[in-house]
């Protein structure tokens, strides 16, 4: 490959770079900045997801195991809920646990 062509091929791969950055930045569907406004989302899809409260202290947990979800909720007293599904399908045991 010449120089010319080199020089050429890479200015190229800058005008798709440059126009991937301002096509990007023109597409502002959501801010992922810590405080910077409140926003709404139609689905989101994850394996987990925990809530903390303000002080940063789990207060309900999410997730996906081999029989179906789980709600995990916890409560200031380090008490410690679990709902979710069996082997059996559609039943959801209820278990209390205290941890002291």
């Amino acid at each position: 490959m010449h120089f010319t062509q080199k020089m050429m091929y890479m200015g190229f791969g800058c005008l798709l770079t440059l126009a991937g950055y301002i096509l990007a930045s023109m597409n502002n569907d959501s801010i992922a900045q810590s405080g910077a406004e409140d926003v709404t989302f139609d689905w989101i899809t994850c394996h987990g997801l925990i809530v903390v409260d303000d002080e940063g202290n789990k207060s309900v947990g999410l997730t996906n195991n081999v029989t179906g979800g789980a709600v995990d909720v916890y409560g200031k007293d380090g008490s410690e809920a679990h709902l979710s599904t069996n082997e059996d399908g559609g039943k959801f045991p209820l278990h209390f646990f205290l941890v002291s």
